[in-house]
């Protein structure tokens, strides 16, 4: 899944603000609420494993595979939406045990 823009293609994790445009002021505890964007990389109810991926241009959204073989959230069925606040990074220092 790629995402466009104004007719240009555009990456899910670098080009969605963080901090969403909002037309409408909110409040909560009597102070102002902002609101923030999201990345659904597992909808709700599902179980297929979709990822940003990070070393393809643009970033598009793919199903994530391990050992050439589609990954699945494997606790259950989900009753959030699972996926990450854009323009946000991972320490590359920090390596997976995977």
């Amino acid at each position: 899944l790629f995402l466009t823009q104004g007719g240009r293609q555009i990456s899910p994790w670098h080009d969605v603000p963080l901090v969403a445009l909002s037309s409408s002021s909110s409040t909560y505890g009597g102070a102002a609420a902002q609101h923030f964007n999201m990345v659904t990389e597992i909808p709700m109810y599902t179980t297929a494993k979709m990822e940003v991926m990070k070393d393809k241009w643009f970033n598009p959204i793919m199903q994530d595979e391990k050992n050439g073989a589609p990954r699945y959230y494997g606790y259950g069925t989900p009753f959030f939406n699972y996926g990450l606040l854009p323009q946000t990074w991972e320490d590359p220092n920090v390596k997976s045990p995977e």
